[in-house]
Parts: structure tokens; sequence; C-alpha cells
């Protein structure tokens, strides 16, 4: 049961991030510097969740589950609150919400049809995945804080750093997806 431990200190500083990025979201309007304040608390988090898992052996399955839903859940309640006071283009969080569904869905769809292939493991994210994570936290971080111009679609240079990452981690969870059903079940024999 060790596996699925909800109650552990990473486990509760992944789902931290999501009052986190609601508190930073009301404060958009009232108060960038506090906004900012539980934004970077939220970033935070992400690192020192898998930190304190590691040293202190609590790596669990619920945590490889929760820590990139609270991701997902922070980034869209924060991208929202951007789209709605204009830092960022209204159609980013719309793009960003889809990415999240296809590759949770994905995850779940991999997870679950190749149980008996990867050992009912958890797929983790990869590190376009954390790339992409870190681009993104940075550019609506710095959006909220001192928006740039645009240049292409709503975004500067750096939005379409960010969003090129995204579409990056995308390709790279559908390639993993795409290998993993097309490689050998168990007992299948591998011809080279």
């Amino acid at each position: 049961m060790a596996g699925l431990a909800l109650f552990t200190i990473p486990n509760l500083l992944s789902l931290s991030r999501i009052p986190l990025a609601i508190g930073a979201a009301l404060l958009l309007r009232e108060s960038r510097w506090a906004s900012l304040a539980l934004a970077l608390a939220a970033v935070a988090t992400d690192f020192f969740d898998g930190f304190v898992a590691r040293r202190t052996g609590t790596v669990s399955d619920a945590g490889k589950i929760l820590d990139p839903i609270a991701d997902k859940i922070a980034f869209v309640i924060y991208t929202i609150a951007l789209a709605c006071i204009g830092r960022i283009p209204a159609w980013f969080p719309a793009a960003l919400v889809g990415r999240e569904i296809c590759v949770v869905a994905g995850g779940l769809f991999l997870w679950r049809s190749l149980a008996g292939r990867i050992g009912g493991r958890v797929p983790v994210s990869n590190l376009w995945g954390k790339i992409s994570t870190f681009l993104l936290a940075a550019y609506l971080i710095r959006q909220a804080l001192a928006p740039a111009p645009p240049l292409v679609m709503g975004l500067d240079w750096f939005g379409l750093l960010a969003m090129l990452s995204l579409l990056l981690s995308s390709f790279a969870y559908l390639a993993r997806l795409v290998g993993a059903l097309s490689g050998p079940g168990p007992g299948e024999v591998v011809r080279g």
C-alpha cells in the first residue's frame, strides 16, 4: 500500500499548488507582488515535493499522479486569470487545457492498456515535459509582472518559446505512447 500513500508531506506540497495558484490568480489585479509571491511559492512546491519524496523515501504512485495533475490545475487557473486581465491571449488557456487533456488521457490510456507490459508503473514526465513546465511558469510570471508587447498571435518571443516547448513535449508524449503501443508484449519475440 506504500505506493498509494496519499497524505505524505510531498503529496501535500503538490496539492498546495492549487490554493497557491488560486490565491495568485485572485491577487493579480490587486497586488502584482503578492500574486508573484504566491506564484513563486507554487513553483517552489513543484521542486520541493520531489526533493522531499526522494530524500525521505516517500516516492509513491499517488505522488507521481498528484504532482502533474496539481501542475496542470495550477497552470490552467493562472492562465485563465492572466487571459481575463489581458496579459496573455485569450486562446492560450484553451490551447493549454486541450493539450493537458490530451496528455492526461494519453497517460491514462497508456497506464491502463499497457499495465502488463509496464508492470503497473505510473508513467512519469519526460525531460521535455519538465522543460516546458519551467518555461511556461517563467513566461506566465513574467507576463504577470511586466507583459511584453506581442509579436505573433498575441505572443512575444518568450511566449512563442513556451508554446514551442509545450508542442515539443506533446510530441514527445505522443511518441512515447506510439512506441509503447507498437512495442512487444509479454512473451513476444523482438525481431531485429
